[in-house]
């Protein structure tokens, strides 16, 4: 029995698997082994397609030979997938497009250095003094546009960035490169989603507070 969120019935429900088509690797392919999964809700009978990646590593969710596929839902895509076009800028969004395509086609490398590009892109977007994100992102930090937190998550992206870009013989992972691709959503969510969600909101309740205060002049 699986359970899955399902964006036509926005609740969690139990699915079915209805087909499964399953690729090995060898050591002349691009991909790494991969499983494409089609699963049906219970309830409202639509499809929902995951892509599951092997990844290497140990504990509880690896099995004896140290493997396991990581499941991401490819259809409907992911809130993550569609939610960039208005408020991420397009050089940011660029960046996460092609991290998005790095990470599908098994290019984990090449999703780092892309994270890592994103990660500039908002130092230049908000035009910060030095180029470098380093002191970019002090910069933001320092002007309240990413606080503390978000500021350590985006120096740890621009290292391993760093890292994936030059011969340092540093290797990415699926999990690692799945990680860093979403702590740079969170970063943009943070700095542009919800802060112009934010500015939508303060906007509508001084426009419902001067209605209100002339129906009751």
């Amino acid at each position: 029995m699986r359970f899955a969120d399902c964006p036509h019935c926005q609740a969690r429900v139990q699915i079915r698997e209805v087909a499964c088509y399953e690729r090995e690797g060898d050591e002349d392919d691009l991909w790494p082994p991969y499983r494409m999964k089609i699963y049906a809700c219970t309830v409202c009978e639509h499809a929902l397609v995951y892509l599951e990646v092997e990844t290497i590593g140990e504990g509880p969710e690896w099995d004896d030979e140290g493997r396991t596929f990581w499941p991401r839902r490819v259809y409907p895509p992911e809130p993550s997938q569609h939610r960039w076009a208005d408020a991420i800028p397009e050089s940011v969004r660029h960046s996460l497009e092609e991290a998005t395509k790095s990470i599908e086609g098994g290019a984990y490398e090449a999703c780092a250095v892309m994270t890592g590009r994103a990660i500039e892109a908002i130092c230049r977007h908000f035009q910060t003094q030095q180029v470098s994100p380093g002191p970019g992102l002090r910069e933001l930090r320092d002007r309240g546009i990413i606080d503390s937190r978000l500021c350590e998550w985006a120096y740890e992206l621009h290292q391993r960035r760093n890292a994936a870009a030059h011969p340092s013989g540093e290797q990415v992972d699926a999990e690692t490169a799945q990680d860093l691709f979403d702590f740079t959503c969170a970063i943009c969510e943070y700095v542009f989603v919800l802060q112009e969600k934010w500015d939508r909101f303060l906007k509508r309740k001084r426009a419902n507070d001067g209605v209100e205060k002339g129906t009751v002049q």
